[in-house]
């Protein structure tokens, strides 16, 4: 017997227990239980999203960057979308499940994949395509092997830029550092800081690295409403900023 269907007669018997003791019931239907159907419910996502992402069934859709002056699209960032039998799964719900696993370098690894084929097959060479990568997979050595010879197969790319979320974990900064220098020297890939915010990580990543591209957090434009005070700090950011580049 796996660990895994240990923990499934677990949950079941403890649900079923709890229900009959809150019902005062001598039996009580498994069924029923509010919280086993909640349990059901739960691993059918967890087996969606694992087919999913065996059978490669994400979809990519690409959120395009609009240069507000020059009124034109100048970029695309590549967002991964999950939908079954009809069925819409949120971002938030199946990369939640894929962090807890261990599983989003594979995700990440997808998603670069389609994004590489979509340019290919379009021929579309003079967007630049933003794809999220997690500090996850760049602690990953597999996802890092794998990533190296899928942009040294399609070297004639060169409109590939790569988002580094603002919220890297302390002990991946520098693996972090260290890869996306070395992807940018070998391969020309842009690099971004996505959700960057005033917080000390922010700080920390700007004064070792020298980012093509910062994604400001919405929730500085909404601290800065009604706020003068904020909105000249982070106007003085943004100069600080532009002067590191």
């Amino acid at each position: 017997m796996t660990c895994d269907i240990k923990l499934d007669l677990i949950a079941s018997t403890e649900a079923m227990y709890a229900n009959s003791l809150n019902d005062g019931a001598l039996f009580y239907s498994y069924e029923n239980s509010k919280e086993v159907q909640d349990y059901i419910n739960k691993n059918v996502i967890k087996e969606v999203i694992t087919q999913a992402l065996k059978y490669k069934s994400f979809s990519v859709n690409f959120q395009p960057k609009f240069d507000l002056k020059l009124g034109v699209i100048y970029g695309a960032e590549a967002l991964a979308r999950l939908y079954v039998n009809g069925q819409h799964y949120s971002p938030a719900v199946f990369v939640n499940y894929l962090e807890k696993c261990g599983r989003v370098p594979e995700l990440d690894y997808l998603i670069l994949e389609k994004t590489i084929d979509f340019i290919k097959i379009n021929n579309i060479y003079d967007v630049v395509f933003s794809v999220n990568v997690s500090s996850e997979s760049i602690a990953c050595e597999t996802f890092k092997k794998k990533f190296r010879a899928i942009l040294t197969e399609n070297d004639m790319i060169k409109n590939l830029e790569l988002e580094i979320i603002e919220s890297i974990a302390s002990e991946h900064k520098n693996a972090v550092i260290s890869f996306i220098t070395e992807i940018r020297n070998d391969f020309g890939v842009q690099i971004s800081l996505d959700d960057f915010t005033t917080g000390n990580s922010s700080m920390i990543l700007l004064s070792e690295f020298r980012f093509d591209c910062i994604k400001l957090d919405r929730s500085l434009f909404n601290a800065m409403h009604n706020n003068d005070k904020f909105k000249r700090s982070v106007k003085n950011l943004i100069k600080e900023i532009r002067n590191k580049k």
